[in-house]
């Protein structure tokens, strides 16, 4: 008894001085549970963010396909690769070829020979020949220099990824905000300098084929604020393209 209470004093202090010691390890995180879960190889792997290749915050549970190679709009339920110099220059001129291409510069120059304003031709037969030719050369020129020499320049990527599994107002959103902000050849937003500086320079073109009356700087001013609304208008239209199709279909069916 006498030899237990002689132990039992430099116990009480070693457990005195050994308590807080072992509070402020676990206060710090100083110290691991040797039974505490451990991360596995999975949970890190689906941790990290999603590779280049796949359509921004898309669940993995979609399936996807490749995208073809030259497509400027890319669907949720797509993958990409990213684009060389050349497949840019080759992607500008290739979606001046579709359909909804030559609707635009229709629409251009019939709204302009309709209204007879810029460029100022004139209201006869020859006139609307003459501003669908300079609404072609317009269009063509802004998509060459914005989508090919200057994305390329810029090492941006001039495609549009579509958001079909967001809320509308979101996508609505989304769709203007694409004016100003795109995605880099590495997946990161960016200021879009592609679109910005190459419908400025298309633009400031235009005053090399205008009419003089047309070639003020004001109203290439004028022009380079409408080329912006209409590239956001033009996102619009593409967003919700696979939603009007299928609504088309549904009621032809």
């Amino acid at each position: 008894m006498i030899f237990l209470r002689r132990m039992s004093l430099p116990c009480f202090f070693a457990a005195a001085l050994a308590l807080p010691c072992a509070s402020f390890a676990c206060a710090n995180g100083a110290s691991n549970l040797p039974d505490a879960p451990q991360p596995t190889a999975a949970a890190t792997a689906a941790a990290q963010p999603a590779p280049f290749q796949a359509s921004p915050q898309v669940s993995s549970s979609i399936p996807r396909t490749p995208a073809p190679r030259l497509a400027k709009y890319i669907g949720t339920d797509q993958t990409t690769v990213r684009l060389s110099a050349k497949e840019k220059l080759e992607l500008s001129g290739w979606e001046q070829l579709q359909p909804y291409a030559f609707v635009t510069q229709l629409w251009a120059a019939g709204w302009e020979q309709w209204t007879n304003t810029d460029p100022q031709y004139g209201t006869d037969g020859g006139a609307f020949a003459e501003r669908l030719g300079a609404a072609a050369l317009l269009q063509n020129s802004r998509a060459v220099l914005s989508d090919g020499i200057m994305a390329s320049i810029f090492r941006q990527d001039p495609r549009y990824y579509r958001q079909g599994h967001r809320p509308v107002k979101q996508r609505i959103y989304h769709a203007v905000e694409r004016v100003f902000i795109i995605r880099s050849d590495d997946g990161t937003n960016q200021p879009n300098y592609s679109q910005l500086l190459g419908n400025a320079v298309a633009t400031t073109l235009t005053m090399t084929y205008y009419p003089s009356v047309s070639a003020t700087w004001p109203k290439t001013a004028k022009g380079y604020g409408l080329s912006l609304a209409q590239g956001g208008l033009g996102n619009e239209i593409h967003e919700f393209t696979p939603e009007l199709k299928r609504l088309v279909f549904h009621h032809h069916d």
